[in-house]
């Protein structure tokens, strides 16, 4: 497991080691986003499966202190302006923010990001995780917050390698 070029292992006041705000692994193909109040988002790890079209299932995973879900994702790649890949390529190349608030949603309704940005450069991205799309499936919602440059871009640059071509 190695971060992406350029991203930071950060350590608290305590000598205490930090999540790894971007976090990529080439062999098992996953992509991790983590922040300072220890929430970690993980694309890819351990399901990835392509029908040979554009369809794409991955599974996502969400963890945090007294908090863990798991849930398979279906999204449509390839070349769709729709994608997952493209949402955060769109977020990196924004990295002035001046294209305002953005939301993806995954084809089955079953991950929802919204992206938005504070003053001070950053971009929060909300995720909201779901067992399936019934009424009584559970769903949880996390915070993770990047720096608009640097780690968007590496973000964006993890989501390809995770979500791309075979």
């Amino acid at each position: 497991t190695t971060p992406l070029a350029g991203t930071r292992l950060g350590s608290d006041a305590k000598g205490q080691t930090s999540p790894v705000p971007v976090e990529f692994d080439d062999q098992e193909r996953y992509l991790r986003l983590g922040d300072v109040n220890d929430i970690l988002v993980s694309v890819g790890e351990g399901v990835h499966f392509s029908d040979g079209y554009d369809f794409v299932d991955f599974l996502v995973s969400v963890s945090g202190d007294g908090l863990a879900a798991r849930s398979v994702v279906r999204s449509v790649e390839g070349a769709s302006p729709q994608s997952l890949r493209a949402f955060f390529r769109e977020l990196a190349a924004d990295w002035k923010g001046t294209q305002g608030d953005r939301t993806w949603e995954s084809i089955e309704h079953d991950l929802t990001i919204k992206a938005s940005r504070d003053p001070l450069g950053h971009v929060i991205l909300g995720f909201t995780l779901r067992e399936s799309f019934l009424a009584d499936a559970w769903q949880v919602r996390v915070i993770v917050c990047l720096e608009a440059g640097e780690e968007m871009a590496h973000a964006a640059v993890g989501m390809e390698r995770v979500l791309g071509a075979e």
